[in-house]
């Protein structure tokens, strides 16, 4: 009897809020033929919600197996190329007959992906980073508008949280509209019968510890977002330093890196940091 092929694939978080377009987007492209879809944005955007959730609804598609595969250790640092690349392999050789797809998830850098086998599977790839170089159909996301972050906030927390309450506003602003920390603050108050939403946006109004309130188990803003900060070159991260202290931004090629890791984010009107960036730099520099 042969084998069953692998399903791999971590649990389904349910409807995206808000990912509509970029949920049809991506599909277009697995459609389309497209060998390696890319899902790009600042740390904490969702990229990996995003990649789960179309594999998931494209299942049907891939008889020879779903497979997942974190481009990163348990502590998140990047595995070396070679070392993924070895992975992949193996997990590819599980594979049975007919397409197959693959979510390599936490891509630190085009070098990890590599060259797949012209037969390869379908690559569903997530990233913090740009990976500007990387031969891929690119899907980009970005910060939820107000609206949506309100709806986000009432579907995690339903019987906590409404959309028209001021509190539940609030709760969203001091979120910068992220969505881990729109999830982590909704886990939050589910957690704590006893808060009120009121509470926990008074918690959060308080900067220096609205890190440490946005954590809810595996949904951990400043994690998240510190190992994207401490990816980065020595450079960047002293030009982060003197952004979040002296409000002095980066020019030149540290500016450039830090664009391309998606921790500064290019607008008409200056460069922004990405959300909390400022914040674990400071953080950081405040413990030395």
């Amino acid at each position: 009897r042969a084998a069953a092929a692998p399903a791999e694939l971590p649990p389904d978080a349910g409807r995206l809020v808000g990912r509509d377009v970029e949920v049809a987007a991506v599909r277009s492209a697995v459609a389309g033929d497209h060998p390696t879809v890319l899902m790009t944005g600042p740390p904490g955007i969702g990229t990996t919600a995003l990649a789960v959730h179309v594999a998931h609804r494209l299942r049907g598609g891939f008889p020879g197996g779903q497979l997942y595969l974190s481009a990163a250790d348990a502590d998140g640092v990047p595995l070396e190329p070679a070392e993924l690349h070895r992975r992949v392999s193996a997990a590819l050789a599980t594979a049975g007959p007919g397409p197959v797809l693959l979510v390599l998830d936490g891509v630190a850098a085009a070098e990890q992906v590599g060259e797949l086998p012209a037969s390869g599977p379908t690559v569903l790839v997530t990233s913090s980073s740009r990976l500007t170089g990387l031969a891929c159909t690119r899907v980009e996301l970005h910060q939820l508008d107000l609206p949506t972050a309100l709806r986000l906030l009432a579907a995690s927390a339903p019987d906590r949280l409404a959309p028209h309450d001021p509190a539940t506003t609030r709760i969203a602003r001091f979120c910068r509209m992220l969505p881990l920390a729109l999830r982590a603050a909704a886990a939050r108050l589910t957690a704590k019968r006893h808060w009120t939403a009121a509470a926990l946006a008074d918690r959060l109004a308080d900067p220096r510890r609205r890190l440490a309130e946005l954590s809810a188990g595996d949904l951990d803003v400043g994690r998240s977002v510190g190992r994207a900060v401490r990816a980065a070159s020595p450079a960047a991260r002293r030009a982060l330093c003197r952004l979040a202290v002296h409000g002095v931004g980066p020019a030149g090629a540290v500016r450039a890196e830090l664009v391309e890791r998606n921790l500064l984010l290019p607008r008409c009107d200056g460069d922004r940091a990405s959300p909390f960036v400022l914040d674990v730099t400071r953080a950081c520099t405040a413990t030395g």
